[in-house]
Parts: C-alpha cells; sequence; structure tokens
C-alpha cells in the first residue's frame, strides 16, 4: 500500500462500503466472498477472532429480520419467520461481513500511524470551520483500531458491559506519530475521483 495515499486508501474503503448497501444479492455474494478471502489472506488468525466475536450479531440479523419483516410464513405457525425478512436479513449481515473484511484489510495494510495521516489530510476541509482536525482525525484513528483489536483479542474481557468501558482493563495505549504524505499530482485526481463515485453511490447510482 505504499504507491497509494492513505487518504485515498481510505476512500476506497468508504467507496466499498457505500457500494455494498447499493448492490443486488448476486454481486453482493461475491464481492462478500472475495473480501473475506482477502480479510483471512492479510492475518487469518486475527481475521477468524473477529468472525467468532461477531457470528452471533450476524445470525441476530437474519433473525431479527425474520420475525420482524411482514411477507409469506415459512410454515403454518403463526410465529414463523417470514422469507421476505430472512432473505433481507441474510442480505444485511452480508453487507456487515464485506464492511468488516474490508476494515480488516485497511487496518492491517495501513497500520495506526498512515491510517492517521490519511484521516489528518481527509479532515482538511474542517480547518475552515475551525475545527481542530487533529484531534478529530486522531479519535477517529483510535476508535477505528481499537474496535478493531477489540473483537481480534484472543482474550476476550469477561463479566458484564461495564468491564468493556472499565479503562482499567484496557492496556497502555502506544503514542500515535503524525504521518504526513504530499497528496499530489494523480493522486488528487485520485481522491477526487473516489469522492465523485462515492457521491454518485449515495445519490442511488449502484448496482
Amino acid at each position: 500500500m505504499s504507491r497509494v495515499h492513505p487518504a485515498n486508501w481510505i476512500l476506497c474503503w468508504l467507496t466499498v462500503a457505500c457500494w455494498l448497501h447499493q448492490m443486488q444479492p448476486t454481486p453482493l455474494i461475491v464481492c462478500t466472498a472475495f473480501l473475506v478471502v482477502a480479510a483471512g489472506l492479510r492475518d487469518r488468525q486475527r481475521w477468524w477472532r473477529t468472525l467468532r466475536r461477531m457470528r452471533f450479531l450476524l445470525l441476530a440479523l437474519a433473525v431479527v429480520y425474520g420475525w420482524s419483516t411482514p411477507g409469506v410464513r415459512l410454515a403454518a405457525w403463526s410465529w414463523a419467520p417470514s422469507e421476505e425478512g430472512l432473505r433481507m436479513g441474510t442480505l444485511q449481515a452480508l453487507r456487515l461481513l464485506g464492511m468488516l473484511a474490508s476494515l480488516h484489510c485497511l487496518l492491517t495494510g495501513l497500520g495506526r500511524e498512515k491510517l492517521f495521516g490519511g484521516l489528518y489530510t481527509l479532515t482538511a476541509p474542517l480547518a475552515l470551520f475551525g475545527a481542530w482536525r487533529e484531534r478529530c482525525a486522531l479519535r477517529l484513528a483510535l476508535t477505528m483500531d481499537f474496535a478493531e483489536v477489540l473483537l481480534a483479542d484472543p482474550k476476550p474481557l469477561r463479566g458484564n458491559w461495564r468491564a468493556w468501558l472499565d479503562a482499567d482493563n484496557v492496556g497502555d495505549v502506544a503514542p500515535v506519530r503524525l504521518v504526513l504524505l504530499p497528496l499530489q499530482g494523480w493522486q488528487r485526481v485520485w481522491c477526487a475521483v473516489l469522492l465523485g463515485v462515492i457521491g454518485l453511490i449515495l445519490l442511488g447510482v449502484g448496482w
């Protein structure tokens, strides 16, 4: 990932994340399968631990949609899930799985410092409004990094949900160095193209 500016890699991830929500079932399945394989090739053990943490959430999506979406019941029982609900829930689970896989590839490829530098570049417009872009970029970078580390931790925290918020259970956070790379030439063009693609996807131009 050294030849591409970190900001453009982050925009690539955002493009994939937005596109996953616009894809029809067949391309969604193919794209998610590709991303899952790519994530496994980046760091198989860490990705497997992430999947183990997320398996119940992915299953819950299909179940919640199945029992809350009206439609044709799978059986004659009144409490049976609907076909439409299970289909929608499965698609949502695939989208979430694809986003997690692409995020895993992004974080393992960039690292914390380049991720911070890329977010710092993308938050440049905030300076026009008097916002502290360093703090905004650092908080975003640390949040994304901590979420990925927490999911892949081989020794999860036990106990109730308050344990996850207890600062005493979290190790020391290593300092993050700001790596500033110039965004020039074709990197600027690619950045503009990616922003345009994201805008088109959000406007509904997708698969």
